[in-house]
């Protein structure tokens, strides 16, 4: 088994973990903020398409964010607690699962070259001195990482545990 076969295990067990943590959700609370935890469920999950997105046009994957995303949910943006500023639950985990899938399906054929070309952007390179390390972080353990927040939240707004346990 590749290296790249692993991430993209890694990357569905991820994805599998997002409906559940949606389930019970009400579609008005997906925007709730409280206190100094701002990071809601809308923003998490838009977030999750920019990040992957991200990823792909790293290595060469054909997904592109709906207009005006990268803006709302990537490095840097800040989270609203307005729902009218978000899509509906079934938009955001939509472009997650393309996003997920385009990367998937896209890195076992990236070449050598490519993942051990430095990172682009100098002030990421201490922590992902190659386009592979940064690939693999963003698809996999910034997912979780995000799908770990959400995992809080769901607390947050009076619901427990997605998975029983």
């Amino acid at each position: 088994m590749s290296q790249m076969s692993l991430v993209v295990g890694l990357m569905k067990m991820n994805l599998n973990m997002v409906e559940p943590l949606l389930k019970g959700v009400p579609d008005e609370k997906l925007a709730y903020q409280s206190g100094s935890f701002t990071g809601h469920a809308a923003w998490q999950l838009g977030h999750l398409a920019s990040s992957l997105a991200f990823a792909g046009s790293l290595c060469g994957a054909t997904y592109t964010l709906p207009d005006g995303w990268q803006e709302k949910f990537g490095n840097g943006s800040t989270p609203t607690p307005n729902r009218a500023d978000y899509p509906s639950a079934a938009a955001l985990v939509a472009e997650v699962k393309k996003a997920t899938d385009a990367l998937a399906a896209h890195l076992p054929n990236v070449d050598e070259k490519t993942l051990t070309a430095p990172f682009p952007d100098e002030q990421f390179r201490a922590f992902w001195p190659t386009v592979g390390d940064g690939v693999v972080f963003l698809a996999t353990t910034h997912v979780a990482y995000h799908l770990g927040i959400l995992a809080g939240w769901r607390r947050v707004i009076g619901l427990g545990s997605a998975f029983g346990f």
